[in-house]
């Protein structure tokens, strides 16, 4: 990705502001670009064509939601009926598009939860409005035109968990929660299937359906993942390793790492050139599912 050929212009710092229950703003026709996001409440967005634009767009904004609306656009903003909302909003102008496209064909909205890291970019956006320093105000552009740029092209991470089968997406669910409180223990499919309210053999059915593999081959595919990269990245003894991947057994976690990796755990510590512990899983078209199942959980 490369920012060099876009040009951006804040118009002014980002800003917070108010509204209580039921308050309404607009319509109003925008002169520029502007950023909008919704911090409590929610609002009722309603865009009437420009000059450009060949429809009507309305919907619904709720905290975590970002939202850009462009230069000719008439807006309207119905704000929460029941309690005040909060809304932070920056304005800008586009001197370059560079690489990206017509804005006419910008998404008009982005949810935070599927973008997590606009929200960290819009949060210092409203940090560095703090300030009024030169060199705040040069670090504000850049991470604007950041923001932009990711908002518009991306790419957004796919969900490898997206369009699975219920049986399936409820046991993946479940490992994360357990893995979470517990660790990389090993969890067997019986106790998976019955979270997920099947038999143990349909459930190794949809699941080797729809990913290529049976639940518990995916799932030590991930625990020996961690192991061989523990192994490389750390000075913790094999049986540390093992029991901390879910082996208490060291006899066994060397077997399965071997029949895995085709060396032994010892010899994987000195093999940094040559082993790469997610091959397996890449192998299997399972990385992405495997770091989603280890992602750090964020409070809603």
């Amino acid at each position: 990705m490369t920012l060099a050929d876009l040009t951006l212009t804040e118009s002014r710092p980002a800003q917070l502001a108010d509204y209580p229950a039921g308050a309404s703003y607009g319509p109003r026709r925008l002169p520029d670009f502007e950023l909008v996001w919704l911090v409590t409440g929610s609002a009722r967005l309603t865009l009437e064509p420009g000059p450009a634009r060949a429809d009507a767009y309305g919907c619904t904004l709720l905290p975590g939601d970002l939202a850009i609306t462009r230069p000719g656009d008439r807006d309207h903003y119905a704000w929460d009926p029941r309690v005040p909302s909060r809304h932070a909003y920056l304005h800008f102008t586009v001197d370059a598009l560079g690489h990206l496209p017509d804005p006419m064909t910008w998404p008009p909205m982005r949810s935070f939860s599927d973008f997590p890291v606009l929200e960290s970019l819009c949060d210092y956006l409203l940090a560095l409005a703090g300030d009024d320093g030169a060199s705040a105000r040069q670090r504000s552009s850049q991470v604007l035109h950041w923001l932009v740029d990711l908002y518009v092209t991306g790419p957004l991470p796919n969900d490898p968990m997206a369009g699975l089968p219920t049986s399936v997406g409820e046991a993946l669910e479940r490992v994360r929660e357990i893995w979470t409180r517990e660790g990389l223990r090993l969890i067997h499919v019986g106790e998976l299937a019955d979270d997920a309210h099947v038999s143990a053999a349909h459930l190794h059915r949809v699941f080797k359906a729809s990913l290529g593999t049976g639940p518990a081959r995916c799932l030590e595919l991930v625990r020996l993942w961690q192991a061989a990269t523990a192994l490389q990245r750390s000075s913790a003894t094999v049986s540390d390793v093992g029991a901390l991947c879910g082996y208490p057994d060291r006899f066994h976690f060397s077997r399965r790492f071997r029949h895995l990796y085709a060396m032994s755990p010892r010899e994987a510590r000195f093999e940094n050139g040559a082993l790469d512990p997610a091959g397996p899983l890449r192998r299997a078209g399972l990385l992405g599912l495997a770091q989603k199942l280890l992602a750090p959980t964020r409070p809603t």
